[in-house]
């Protein structure tokens, strides 16, 4: 080994002893530095934000738990306010994000809202959904019951379908019953107008009726109306059907009777003429001979 280079050597380590040397020096009599504050080489420099040190001459700062936060030089940790939270070693807090929420202070995480509450973010609790509105766990918003469902109080975490014969639109508290004339199915969405050659009589039908024979509806009917004269229906028809000739009918009729012998009938008669004298007539007849 060279004479020089054991010279270097040794003035390094002479320059190392040197460092430590002033080190302890400075720690043992130099500046005091505060809390808040940690000891460098030659001077005091202040915490970084999310650490802190809490009594003088510390030789280094420390970082705040989980749930609190600091700003720069700070000499103690300040709990993250409800609504929020944090990390380890954290500048700020963090807002809680939609559908979450932190009731307390320092918050190392945040709790997700139940089914049927919803929330904003930086929330400190839950809303509950309104009534016709329902939410799934963890929801930023409430959303409106479909048609043909409804929800029937606040913080529903479902809807229900409406039974038969009511309806509902969308975000309904409660389903309507479809008016007279009308009907619903299974779906519940809408009203149906009774076809012609029916009727619902009632309120929250769900099923039309047909009419009976003698009678008649058009679509959307809550009764059925009698036949005139002279015209006769069968069981579930929309129009009446005139008698044809030789035959009649009274009001309501389900069938036409026949005209008797020495009487006669034209379309559409409510009753038989009799024969002028000197004439006759057939069972069934149109006219006399």
């Amino acid at each position: 080994m060279s004479p020089n280079f054991s010279k270097i050597k040794g003035l390094k380590l002479l320059l190392f002893l040197v460092f430590i040397i002033e080190k302890i020096i400075y720690i043992n009599t130099g500046t005091s530095c505060e809390p808040g504050y940690y000891k460098t080489t030659y001077a005091c420099a202040p915490c970084s934000s999310g650490y802190y040190s809490n009594e003088k001459d510390m030789l280094s700062c420390e970082g705040c738990p989980a749930g609190t936060y600091s700003d720069t030089g700070s000499s103690t940790c300040i709990p993250c306010p409800a609504g929020t939270y944090s990390k380890e070693s954290s500048s700020y807090c963090i807002p809680c994000p939609a559908g979450e929420y932190s009731d307390k202070e320092g918050s190392t995480k945040c709790n997700s809202c139940e089914e049927g509450t919803y929330s904003k973010s930086g929330s400190t609790e839950c809303e509950k959904c309104k009534a016709g509105t329902f939410s799934w766990r963890s929801s930023s918003t409430c959303i409106p019951c479909p048609a043909g469902s409804y929800s029937t109080h606040n913080g529903s975490p479902s809807c229900v379908s409406c039974p038969k014969g009511t309806i509902s639109y969308l975000g309904y508290s409660q389903c309507n019953p479809c008016p007279e004339g009308t009907y619903s199915d299974e779906t519940g969405s809408h009203c149906i107008p009774c076809p012609a050659g029916q009727y619902a009589s009632t309120k929250g039908s769900y099923e039309c009726l047909e009419c009976p024979s003698g009678t008649y509806s058009d679509s959307g009917a809550s009764s059925c109306v009698k036949c005139r004269v002279g015209t006769y229906s069968n069981g579930g028809d929309s129009i009446c059907i005139p008698c044809p000739e030789g035959k009649y009918s009274t009001s309501g009729s389900s069938f036409c009777l026949t005209c008797a012998a020495g009487t006669y009938s034209w379309l559409k008669a409510s009753l038989c003429r009799k024969c002028p004298p000197g004439t006759y007539s057939n069972y069934g007849s149109s006219y006399c001979f």
